[in-house]
């Protein structure tokens, strides 16, 4: 179904509509307002269900208008902060934890398991100079330049010696999370394979599962 030729704009209106229609009514009744952010450490958790509303709302309509779902989701913490801050800045702590407790707990792994499950770990296999080549450039693109700007420039890092800087640069060399957002959007829009995304979600994987462990045994040789 096609919605004219800037879906991305009439996204962003209904999105700040979906908001902005609750605020104003809100506003209108004060009582309702207190009601809510007085519920919302009970277990009706009003502002939790709230957001969470918001949340898969702005997820239907990226998938309505053929966007990506990243764009629902990150809309949704941009409009869940304005309505904090209007009524109640004090719970924002409060429930951005109480979101990072759905999410962590249930939401990506649910993520990471759908991605899993596509993946072919055979045909991946198959292609191992590609995926031996893949962690050698996720090492140089992320964890090389890290150590370089923390060996050539000052960052006030505090990390003295050389030792300690290899250790960061392996950890910041650890890149599934991002890996596997950006390789799916790009596999959806069409921009790579799946087998291509296979490899390289795989090769993240491996940077989570060995460089961490790397840079734990070289920081325990440290004297």
């Amino acid at each position: 179904m096609q919605y004219g030729k800037h879906p991305l704009f009439l996204f962003s209106f209904i999105s700040v509509i979906v908001v902005a229609i609750p605020i104003r009514f809100i506003r209108n009744i004060p009582l309702l307002g207190k009601a809510i952010v007085s519920s919302s450490n009970t277990t009706m958790l009003t502002t939790l269900r709230i957001t969470v509303f918001i949340l898969v709302t702005l997820m239907l309509l990226t998938s309505i208008f053929n966007l990506d779902i990243a764009l629902g989701a990150f809309l949704a913490g941009i409009l869940i902060n304005v309505v904090l801050k209007t009524f109640s800045p004090q719970q924002g702590e409060e429930i951005s934890h109480k979101v990072e407790v759905v999410g962590f707990s249930f939401l990506i792994p649910v993520f990471f398991i759908t991605n899993g499950m596509n993946i072919d770990l055979f045909k991946v296999l198959a292609e191992w100079q590609l995926l031996i080549a893949m962690v050698i450039f996720i090492v140089i693109v992320r964890g090389l330049i890290v150590f370089l700007r923390e060996s050539l420039t000052k960052t006030y890092s505090d990390l003295e010696t050389r030792t300690e800087k290899i250790a960061l640069g392996l950890y910041s060399a650890t890149g599934l999370p991002i890996i596997v957002a950006v390789t799916s959007i790009a596999e959806i829009a069409g921009i790579i394979e799946s087998d291509i995304s296979a490899i390289i979600i795989t090769s993240g994987g491996i940077t989570v599962l060995i460089f961490p462990f790397i840079a734990n045994i070289i920081l325990s040789k440290k004297v």
